[in-house]
């Protein structure tokens, strides 16, 4: 059953496309005091470099700065903010997070809430080097009421 579901959920997302994939939202956290900076960069167009800079301001928040560079050279910042229920358990039980994205209403998005859960599948084997596999389901509420989902299959 977990290898149909999971066989259903990455056919869904070769329709999206990858920048998407990368910015969704995890019901899996930042660690208390712990600080995590991530990039985004799409080569093809000038422009489209995004930033993140997060940290674990509590057991259950975390706080994250979001950058987008416009394609006048000036960076748009933002914040994101997160309460997490629970980490995901791998095999048993998910993660679960709920959030404001665009807290300071800056971006073209617009501000949202989210609701996310985070599914850990334990893939056992001398290939993969026990790694788990990550399907993430969730829906932003804003303008819209946009559906999301997201897989991150170890390498």
């Amino acid at each position: 059953m977990k290898t149909a579901v999971a066989s259903i959920l990455v056919l869904s997302c070769a329709t999206a496309s990858a920048d998407r994939l990368i910015s969704i939202p995890q019901g899996n956290k930042i660690r208390f005091r712990e600080v995590r900076l991530e990039g985004n960069w799409e080569l093809r167009d000038r422009g489209g470099e995004q930033f993140y800079l997060g940290a674990g301001v509590t057991r259950d928040f975390e706080v994250e700065w979001h950058g987008i560079r416009e394609r006048g050279g000036a960076i748009v910042g933002t914040l994101n903010l997160t309460y997490n229920f629970i980490n995901p358990i791998t095999d048993f039980a998910p993660g679960i997070s709920v959030g404001v994205l665009d807290a300071l209403d800056r971006t073209q998005d617009r501000r949202r809430g989210y609701f996310a859960t985070t599914y850990r599948y334990g893939l056992d084997g001398e290939n993969n080097q026990n790694v788990p596999m990550e399907v993430s389901l969730g829906v932003t509420v804003g303008e819209a009421i946009r559906p999301f989902v997201g897989v991150s299959l170890p390498t």
